[in-house]
């Protein structure tokens, strides 16, 4: 059944996050997910002229890329893999997005995507949770964003039940890994363990001089081993 295969790889294109649909709006440097399946198995050595894996914005010679070395197939799985790539800056404004694949059977496939780039557009911060509660001796807080591999400012608030600020940890930097991780070993900004009890956690970003986005929660303290 191989041998008469005449089709290119199957295609999922978005930007960011899966929810991502063609003409949504996206901040100035989007990471770009190509999801590819091909029973002939996926072509990522451009054995050939033109049959490199490569993502093509606006038409444009300038921005074209070969992303074979951005392909990470399923474990064990020769058939499927992720293309992942941060796009360089872009200006802000209407772009359009080609994205290319080959099989192994040298048969091609392309896809493409419509999207805004907005300056300063607010990140979604989905979900702040901590591994360890109740804690005793640390915790650690994840966040899911749709920022990954782009400039960010993280900023982690713990407080007490009646809203005193106790503990403040603030980061910049290119945001790498989903979930984001803080490690919090339980003590306030002057060294001091704080007492068990319940308290409160906010975890703001913030990217490109956007507003930020904002979420909470609730945990537990208890007293040490």
């Amino acid at each position: 059944i191989i041998l008469n295969d005449t089709l290119g790889p199957r295609i999922t294109l978005y930007l960011n996050t899966p929810d991502f649909r063609t003409g949504d709006a996206t901040h100035t440097t989007p990471l770009f997910v190509a999801q590819l399946d091909d029973s002939a198995g996926i072509n990522t050595v451009g054995n050939g002229i033109g049959h490199d894996l490569t993502l093509c914005i606006d038409n444009s010679p300038l921005l074209t890329y070969t992303l074979n070395d951005c392909y990470t197939p399923v474990a064990g799985d020769y058939t499927r893999g992720t293309v992942q790539f941060s796009i360089p800056a872009l200006e802000p404004g209407r772009h359009t997005l080609s994205f290319r694949a080959w099989n192994l059977l040298n048969h091609s496939n392309t896809e493409t995507l419509d999207f805004e780039v907005v300056r300063g557009l607010r990140p979604h911060l989905f979900s702040v949770t901590c591994t360890e509660s109740p804690a005793r001796e640390s915790t650690t807080f994840l966040l899911t964003h749709d920022r990954a591999e782009s400039l960010l400012t993280i900023r982690l608030t713990v407080y007490d039940l009646a809203g005193r600020t106790l503990w403040t940890h603030q980061e910049a930097g290119v945001a790498a890994g989903d979930p984001h991780t803080v490690v919090w070993d339980l003590c306030s900004n002057n060294g001091q363990r704080l007492a068990p009890g319940i308290y409160i956690y906010r975890a703001s970003i913030v990217s490109e001089g956007s507003k930020e986005s904002a979420k909470g929660g609730k945990m537990i303290i208890l007293n040490g081993y």
